[in-house]
């Protein structure tokens, strides 16, 4: 068995004659059915002609008015594309590619179906497989707002850290700012290097006791 699924194409069974040949159409509408939120048949000229829904409240929302109405006029504008896409590449045989595609429901609302679609018959018609991604939609929103939140917040922060940066540079006050870890010199201003006769870069990071007169040192122990 590994042998003969090893050897057929992404997609195909290996044996798909010895299952699915003698099967009534009932039963393979049934099956055709179970295997997606919605499915759709579709004609040459793009009609719904039968659909089977797997989510009623798609149904509920207008799903029921489909049948015998274009598949474009039942989805957003910018997603007519995208369906006409859907159809010709599933009548050209090629590789089923899903799409994900918006309906236009009767209270203004959207919702995003991925669809896939395969050639039902010579004809030109198509089975086309919808699974509601609507929850998948809702979660992504709000990792999208989460993540520009944070962007926001953090952007704040840094202009609070602009603000006292400007303010702390530009103070008349010697400042200097120490880790109480090791008493070494986290940030000093222009006017603290100015009265420590140092420059503020090669202050940074040193001791401060390195700073100042031995006998002034000895005090800073006890800050």
């Amino acid at each position: 068995m590994d042998d003969l699924v090893s050897r057929t194409a992404a997609g195909d069974f290996a044996r798909a004659k010895d299952y699915f040949q003698g099967l009534a159409p009932e039963r393979t509408a049934r099956i055709a059915a179970s295997a997606a939120d919605v499915t759709l048949v579709i004609d040459a000229e793009g009609i719904i002609r039968d659909a089977a829904f797997g989510v009623e409240a798609l149904f509920n929302s207008g799903g029921r008015s489909w049948a015998g109405r274009p598949l474009t006029e039942t989805v957003t504008m910018e997603c007519e594309d995208k369906v006409e896409l859907l159809l010709s590449e599933a009548r050209a045989g090629g590789a089923i590619r899903s799409r994900e595609i918006n309906h236009s429901l009767p209270h203004g609302e959207d919702m995003p179906v991925r669809y896939s679609a395969a050639q039902l018959g010579d004809d030109g018609s198509v089975i086309v497989f919808g699974q509601d991604i609507s929850r998948i939609v809702v979660l992504q929103q709000k990792l999208m707002n989460a993540q520009l939140s944070m962007e926001r917040d953090f952007a704040k922060l840094r202009a609070g850290e602009l603000r006292y940066r400007m303010m702390f540079q530009l103070s008349d006050v010697a400042q200097i700012v120490v880790e109480a870890e090791g008493l070494t010199v986290a940030d000093i201003n222009a006017a603290a290097a100015r009265v420590l006769g140092e420059d503020v870069n090669a202050a940074k990071d040193r001791n401060l006791a390195k700073l100042f007169d031995t006998d002034d040192s000895e005090v800073l122990e006890h800050v």
